[in-house]
Parts: structure tokens; sequence; C-alpha cells
């Protein structure tokens, strides 16, 4: 039978040290529903007190999770044993992100520096618990640990930081609901500019300016910083994106196009 908690106890935090891989679930309100598998689990996942967890969120060809965080918050994180005894512990709770240069040091060094200090690790997110469950899962079943795979870890290891940062624009900016994620300008102030692509299942980032940006940007330039708040300005700058927006768009597409030829 299942049980319930409002706290991690010694002896769940004794078991999920021992654990070497974890699902984490997010969602928003509308959209896709995701489940990532994490790995490196053993330095990468921390019990930090008893209704707190961390974890090191590694480099990946997407970053569902973190665009559902920074809208939504809810997430639940689940380990299943595959060995020993049954087991199934989930820890629900709501979750923030910390890019990694906004990482406190006490809290980076809580996790195995071979990943806190790995090029591929790009933020924590930290778990406030709200409730644990445990059950037994009778159906789960039983796998031999062999190791953990160095796939990803040698392959960012082996990229220079622009590299790295490059492939967070292109492939980290949005989610497959074309939420802003990571390594959007709106939860990273240095991002550069970028337009959403769709390509192969998945919406890629592409320098330029999105028509939302653009929009913005033209209030901005053309009533000041506060256009967007005044309902007056706000009509205004709707004429004038009207009028204006295809062919400052088209000048911006030019000036892109000749620096890609230079």
């Amino acid at each position: 039978m299942g049980k319930a908690f409002d706290h991690i106890s010694d002896a769940h935090a004794s078991w999920l040290a021992q654990q070497h891989i974890l699902f984490v679930a997010t969602a928003t309100a509308a959209g896709h529903v995701n489940v990532s598998p994490k790995g490196y689990v053993q330095g990468s996942f921390r019990v930090l007190s008893p209704r707190k967890v961390a974890f090191l969120d590694c480099t990946g060809s997407g970053s569902e999770t973190a665009a559902h965080l920074y809208s939504d918050g809810r997430i639940t994180i689940m380990f299943v044993a595959f060995d020993g005894a049954p087991q199934i512990v989930r820890l629900y709770g709501t979750a923030s992100v910390l890019r990694r240069g906004s990482v406190p040091d006490d809290l980076r060094k809580c996790f195995d520096q071979k990943y806190a200090e790995h090029k591929g690790f790009r933020s924590v997110i930290v778990v406030d618990v709200e409730r644990v469950s445990q059950s037994y899962g009778y159906s789960i079943p039983m796998y031999e640990f062999k190791e953990d795979r160095q796939r990803l870890y040698d392959h960012f290891e082996g990229m220079t930081d622009e590299q790295v940062n490059k492939y967070h624009v292109l492939k980290n900016c949005f989610s497959i609901d074309a939420l802003p994620s990571i390594a959007h300008r709106a939860h990273c102030a240095d991002a550069p500019r970028v337009r959403r692509e769709w390509a192969d299942g998945y919406w890629f980032a592409r320098p330029g300016y999105s028509m939302v940006e653009l929009r913005s940007d033209l209030a901005r330039l053309l009533f000041g910083p506060v256009a967007a708040q005044a309902p007056l300005q706000t009509a205004l700058r709707h004429l004038v994106t009207a009028g204006l927006g295809a062919a400052v768009a088209a000048l911006i597409l030019r000036r892109q196009e000749r620096l890609a030829l230079k």
C-alpha cells in the first residue's frame, strides 16, 4: 500500500542517494506534458533539507523542463528501484531555475565537482517539496546497473565555451510549444535576439527579430519605455506597426542578409 509524507525522511534521503536515474515531469496549463530522464544522479542530485532538493540540469537537445518551470513551476520527480527491494518514490513540488552563472557557490559545492564544473552543466533546478509518496512497483522489471554513459560529458567537454553557448541559443531557446526557455533573452539578459524556426518537430532559434520583439522595439523607439503600458500609446503602436512594421522588418532582414554574405 502506498504511503504519503509531508517531508523527505532520513531513510528516503539515504535511498535516493543510491539511485542512478530519476525522471522529471513538468507541464503548463496548455500544451505538451514533458517527462525527462536524468542520469549522473549520484553526483548531480542532492537532498538539501527535508523539504528541499536540487539537481544539476545538463545540456540537452531540448529544454522543456526549464521552459515549463519558468511558466508554471510545478514539478514531480520520480525515482524507481531497478534492483533490490521494489520501491517508487515521487517528490511533488514547485521549482525554480538557477542559470549556471547565478548558482551560489555554497549550492554549487554540494554537487560532485566533476559535473558542477563541467561545460555541459547549464542550470540548477531547486525544488521546494510539498509531498512525498512511496509505493512499491511490484511489476517494475529488474535491471543491473553497469555504468553511467559518458557520451554527454565527453561531448561538451570537447567543446569551447563559445560553441556551448551557440548550442544553447540554437536548441535551448524555445520549448516544443514555443515557450521561451533557458537560453532565451526573456530569461537571460545578455542572450542575443532571435526568431524561432520550426524544423524536424522542434523550434530552433535563428539570428534576428521575432515579430513580437519587433513591435516592442518599435513602440519603445517611438513612444518610450512605458509604451506597452499606456492605452493610447498602445493603440498608436499598433497603427504604426501596421503601417511601418513590414517596411522595418524588410530593412532588418536585408541587413541580416548583407551581414551573412560578408
